[in-house]
């Protein structure tokens, strides 16, 4: 792993949600700890290690995938409850949802000057905003279909696993620029 311990700062480890908060207010929340995390000292470390580049997109989008997936394995909230952990909060416990590896990937591309967006969506064309996944430099970075979704991940993932840029096409949704 690129990180070595010590790395990652005993800070601040969530974002304040309101009760009820819309998708919109809980994207807004996402874009300001990416912008506030990717200013911090680990954060730009991580971004110079894994040499991620704006001229590279691809490859960018390749590497921060596979930093995030092995990073942390699926672990959703509890019922009714939004939480955005801040990428400390995700690397040191190795746990996260779809809304820590958005804000873990937009933060360290957002520290090497790669554009980021925020792509909430609903699974169902009549469906609520349930997903979310980070666009970096115009390629997917959605980890969560790679991984399984009760938890478990850490207990069966191969260790040489990897994944790939991909996107599913999805009818509902919104995009909030970082």
């Amino acid at each position: 792993m690129l990180i070595k311990n010590g790395i990652v700062p005993n800070i601040r480890t969530t974002a304040h949600i309101k009760n009820n908060a819309t998708p919109q207010e809980t994207a807004q929340v996402m874009r300001q700890v990416i912008l506030e995390e990717s200013k911090k000292n680990y954060i730009t470390q991580i971004a110079r290690q894994l040499c991620v580049s704006k001229n590279e997109p691809v490859r960018t989008a390749y590497l921060l995938c596979n930093f995030a997936f092995v990073s942390a394995t699926m672990q959703p909230d509890a019922p009714g409850l939004q939480v955005v952990r801040t990428p400390a909060a995700t690397l040191r416990d190795k746990r996260g949802n779809c809304v820590d590896y958005t804000v873990l990937i937009g933060a360290i591309a957002t520290a090497a000057g790669i554009p980021v967006i925020i792509k909430v969506v609903a699974l169902e064309p009549d469906g609520e905003f349930v997903h979310v996944y980070p666009v970096v430099n115009g390629f997917s970075c959605d980890v969560v279909p790679f991984q399984k979704q009760d938890g478990t991940e850490y207990l069966t993932r191969d260790p040489n696993a990897t994944v790939y840029p991909t996107e599913k096409e999805y009818t509902k949704y919104f995009l909030l620029e970082v």
